[in-house]
């Protein structure tokens, strides 16, 4: 894969190097009849707002500093009707991001000079951080303001760095009663059931994704993962081409197919959140195969 930093004004340049954006395939406007339904607003293939939106969905996992650069001029563009919209829209990923950071931070990946910065920019657009939840206020259980479904999410992410499955359980349930026509909610419930190895709820979740979306990429290849540990191989394979055939230049999807078609285990694999994550799956399962 090709590397290269990237700086577009007027936005500070990236510090590590983002993945290099190809044109992405343009997003649809709510049919006639769903407008009550989260749909991503149509920006277009060859624009640069297309090129950072492609750039922050790439990065959420290994390189969530890149991810929220390209997430700030994204949003810095957008007219401010569609904001909400967008946010809500990618609601998953951007949680996806919003944990990354915070273990970046914890890991010294970012300074937290860094992560302060990053946490001021992002709250100006209502998408808080888990440094921003420690401080409180808008969003936050308990605090002033409305929530959104990033905040309903970052409720889950929180539960879970505590240990108490419950309480995890809790927030999940009341993320996808909070959001009940937000595709990217149901697709980050799956992703969450995944983790934890509850691989009958999570493809439960991806299908209601689907059903709300069903030209969700991701939600075909949570659905995949579920698929694929509950040993419905070729149920696994149909989601994972699927989501291929929606967005052919999604290499976790291609990686992803890799492993399902070598008809190995795959429970080396607790997520599709990265391209990394799987190739370290299939490398492993490469490895186990040839001792």
């Amino acid at each position: 894969m090709v590397f290269f930093s990237l700086a577009l004004a007027p936005a500070a340049p990236l510090r590590l190097g983002a993945e290099e954006p190809q044109a992405p395939a343009a997003v649809a406007e709510p049919p006639a009849g769903q407008e009550g339904q989260v749909r991503e607003p149509k920006l277009g293939p060859d624009t640069t707002v297309g090129r950072d939106i492609f750039i922050f969905k790439t990065n959420v996992a290994q390189r969530p500093d890149v991810s929220a650069q390209a997430l700030l001029r994204v949003l810095g563009v957008l007219p401010a009707e569609r904001l909400p919209f967008f946010v809500a829209r990618n609601s998953g990923r951007i949680v996806q991001m919003i944990a990354g950071l915070e273990a970046a931070s914890a890991e010294g990946r970012i300074t937290p000079l860094e992560y302060e910065a990053i946490t001021a920019e992002l709250r100006d657009f209502e998408v808080r951080t888990i440094q921003a939840r420690r401080e409180g206020g808008p969003g936050t259980p308990g605090g002033s303001g409305r929530r959104n479904a990033v905040d309903a999410l970052g409720d889950v992410v929180v539960a879970g760095k505590t240990g108490d499955k419950e309480r995890k359980t809790a927030a999940l349930e009341t993320a996808v009663r909070e959001n009940p026509d937000n595709p990217s909610v149901q697709v980050a419930a799956a992703n969450f059931c995944n983790e934890d190895k509850s691989f009958d709820k999570a493809a439960k979740f991806a299908t209601a994704a689907l059903a709300l979306d069903d030209n969700d990429p991701d939600a075909y290849k949570a659905r995949a993962l579920a698929r694929a540990s509950l040993d419905d191989r070729k149920g696994a394979i149909e989601d994972i081409k699927k989501a291929m055939s929606i967005d052919p230049q999604d290499e976790s999807a291609r990686v992803l197919a890799a492993l399902l078609e070598s008809r190995k285990p795959v429970t080396t694999l607790k997520s599709v959140a990265s391209v990394e994550d799987i190739k370290r799956a299939l490398g492993a399962q490469e490895d186990s195969g040839d001792a």
